[in-house]
């Protein structure tokens, strides 16, 4: 029901190359993720690499469980008629978290959310993101942004993704 147009970058016949001199941050595993779920929608499968200073991750045919596209799509246009929860590097902290929780013998106690909320927070007060300081700069607390939304979106989205690619 819908169609994309446009083109992708750093595809290559036997997969795809994406290269960041910098940590990693949400903003670039979100590209990756979201282009390696087009291209094997597209192409049929096909791997992508996302290299950063700290990462090196390989998305793979198998990564994909079915319906995600659909999903992000569906929360693209969501997001286009009201207010979302869709905070990326807010988003990325949180699996992140939720992953190390989630490993055998894990010593992590800070709970996820903790960590996505700290995030937001550094984001608007730092003028990481302008949007982000523009909008919230008075919010008083960034509770009621990350919310049971945005948690769900966490877990059903991008933690899957993240936990099979971090291996």
């Amino acid at each position: 029901s819908v169609r994309l147009v446009g083109t992708i970058a750093d595809q290559y016949t036997e997969a795809s190359l994406i290269y960041r001199y910098s940590p990693l941050k949400g903003k670039d595993f979100m590209a990756a993720w979201l282009q390696h779920l087009i291209l094997n929608r597209q192409t049929g499968e096909h791997i992508t690499h996302l290299i950063s200073q700290d990462e090196y991750l390989s998305f793979l045919p198998e990564h994909i469980q079915g319906d995600e596209l659909e999903k992000l799509l569906a929360y693209y246009h969501l997001g286009q008629k009201q207010p979302d929860a869709f905070f990326t590097e807010a988003a990325f902290a949180y699996i992140k978290q939720q992953a190390a929780l989630n490993a055998p013998g894990s010593r992590s106690r800070v709970p996820a959310l903790a960590k996505a909320e700290t995030e937001l927070s550094e984001s608007i007060a730092k003028n990481y993101e302008a949007e982000l300081s523009l909008l919230y700069k008075n919010l008083e607390d960034v509770d009621d942004l990350l919310n049971d939304e945005f948690e769900a979106y966490c877990l059903q989205l991008l933690l899957p993704a993240w936990e099979a690619v971090s291996v």
